[in-house]
């Protein structure tokens, strides 16, 4: 018998290198992500997401359907009338809602799954479905609540701003038109900045398995100095992925 050990290959590499990554390798290397585990990347997140759009979108049409059709039952003009509009407005809103952040916690799970994934494929592991959900498992309450939470405080700056835009309309509607558009132009550069300091939180919540508070801090400064590579990269692969 001899001393020395048996020959082993060389152990595959991932699809991340371990070196600084490029604009260019960065890219690349979401493509790989999606050759090295097609079943998980295109089959359960594009199955599953496309589901829940469509779910959500037939659901809210059809409580409006059936929400505005009762108009037609009651005669026009009259209290009973604005009675109904006003209920099925505040119907189909709350419905939009409630809608709206079920399938943006389904999403962020999705996400979750994806990223875990990635994260596996980088030291060439090919994992199931089911080991990748073990791994998601215990943050998914987190990812579900900072999806939740975000989606409110939007809502809740929307709501505000649209209702003092609203009431200076009554007023001043020229105003109101003007600050509306300014409204607009500085939230598309601040929606943005937000959403590439918020991209990674996901990421962290899985990796680390840190508190939200934690993975709020970590995202911040792990996109500091890196905004213009993180939104060229966020952007292009949107473009790609929304065209296919």
């Amino acid at each position: 018998m001899t001393a020395y050990p048996s020959w082993t290959p060389a152990p595959r590499p991932g699809i991340i290198p371990l070196q600084p990554l490029t604009f260019g390798t960065i890219l690349g290397r979401s493509f790989s992500a999606l050759r090295h585990n097609p079943k998980v990347l295109l089959g359960f997140a594009m199955v599953v997401q496309t589901v829940a759009y469509l779910v959500v979108t037939i659901a809210i049409s059809g409580i409006a359907f059936a929400s505005f059709s009762r108009l037609d039952t009651v005669p026009a003009g009259t209290d009973e009338w604005d009675a109904v509009l006003t209920g099925s407005i505040t119907l189909t809103a709350l419905s939009g809602l409630v809608l709206g952040l079920l399938a943006g916690a389904v999403g962020v799970l999705v996400q979750a799954v994806v990223i875990s994934d990635v994260l596996h494929a980088a030291v060439a592991e090919k994992m199931t479905l089911r080991m990748l959900w073990q791994r998601v498992r215990p943050v998914a309450w987190r990812l579900i609540g900072y999806t939740i939470l975000l989606s409110l405080a939007i809502g809740v700056i929307v709501i505000i701003v649209g209702g003092l835009i609203a009431v200076l309309a009554v007023a001043v509607p020229a105003a109101a038109v003007i600050l509306g558009i300014l409204v607009i132009l500085a939230a598309i550069p601040l929606s943005l900045w937000l959403a590439v300091k918020l991209l990674l939180v996901p990421a962290v919540l899985i990796v680390e398995h840190t508190s939200l508070g934690a993975a709020l801090g970590r995202s911040w400064r792990l996109s500091r100095g890196r905004f213009w590579v993180i939104l060229g990269i966020l952007v292009l692969v949107s473009l790609v992925f929304g065209a296919v």
